[in-house]
């Protein structure tokens, strides 16, 4: 029996292949050209296999004491800023209730703001101001 891994859930398959478009055509093409899959669905996977080690990457160098939490938070943000409350709590090893409390914490002092609905919308990182430094607003 297979378990769904809720990672697969909101992978910016899109952001992805943005970011490496001439490849995914190059792919696409080579695939059609041989009447075949396989060259497109190595594309495919190496594109995702990279996403996984990136969030693996992030976890283990962000998660920790509540400042770290944070900060976890944020980069998730600032790459997938589509991502719901539940997706960054998976990312991050946090639990869903942690991470509202982070989201709100970081909204009251100016570092987050979200824009749109809950389920169609995205979150906007501030970049940290020099300490002193006027807060702008939106």
């Amino acid at each position: 029996m297979q378990r769904w891994k809720p990672l697969f859930a909101w992978l910016p398959v899109e952001t992805l292949i943005h970011e490496r478009q001439a490849g995914y055509y190059e792919a696409l093409n080579a695939a059609n050209t041989q009447g075949e899959a396989t060259v497109f669905v190595e594309f495919m996977l190496s594109v995702i296999r990279d996403a996984l080690l990136e969030i693996k990457e992030n976890q283990s160098r962000h998660v920790g004491v509540n400042v770290g939490k944070e900060n976890a938070v944020l980069h998730i943000l600032r790459r997938y800023p589509q991502a719901s409350a539940r997706m960054v709590a998976d990312m991050a090893q946090l639990s869903s209730r942690q991470v509202e409390r982070i989201l709100a914490q970081l909204k009251r002092k100016g570092r987050l703001i979200r824009h749109g609905s809950p389920k169609a919308g995205y979150w906007q990182v501030m970049e940290d101001e020099p300490e002193g430094a006027p807060h702008a607003r939106i």
